[in-house]
């Protein structure tokens, strides 16, 4: 994350040099994926979220399936489900409601604009305005050219 990131959550554990050293070490490989060489990478906040904490992806786009791709590639957390307010034309994944039925650590939201994780906040403070408590976002400055 650089300088000009605004990060919501509060646990540090791996930072983007660790997850680098990783990726560089062939722990986790993501050259697969890339699709050009102006690819887009949206890294997941291993900085913020406990290793093995239980979570639930906010978001069924890009950077969901980007963080959802680390996650399964790493073993570092659990995802113990993936919301989208969308969820209807989603697959894969459910309505924003489960988070009233799930247990979980923490709520990543994995959106690429601020006006779509302000839009999430609201919904989440229709739900329970304690689940705030559990959520983590970057600002869109968390990617990588590839």
């Amino acid at each position: 994350i650089d300088a000009d990131d605004t990060v919501y959550g509060n646990n540090s554990n791996i930072n983007l040099a660790d997850f680098w050293i990783m990726q560089n070490n062939h722990e986790i490989d993501i050259s697969a994926t890339k699709l050009s060489s102006s690819y887009e990478w949206f890294i997941f906040p291993f900085e913020l979220v406990p290793k093995d904490s239980k979570i639930i992806i906010y978001g069924a786009g890009k950077v969901g399936n980007d963080y959802k791709l680390q996650i399964n590639k790493t073993g570092y957390c659990h995802i113990v489900d993936i919301v989208d307010t969308n969820y209807k034309n989603k697959k894969g994944c459910c309505s924003p409601d489960r988070l009233m039925k799930k247990d979980f650590d923490y709520i990543v939201c994995a959106v690429g604009t601020n006006d779509l994780f302000n839009e999430i906040k609201k919904i989440i403070l229709t739900l329970d305005g304690e689940l705030l408590k559990k959520v983590i976002y970057v600002e869109r400055k968390n990617r990588v050219e590839m």
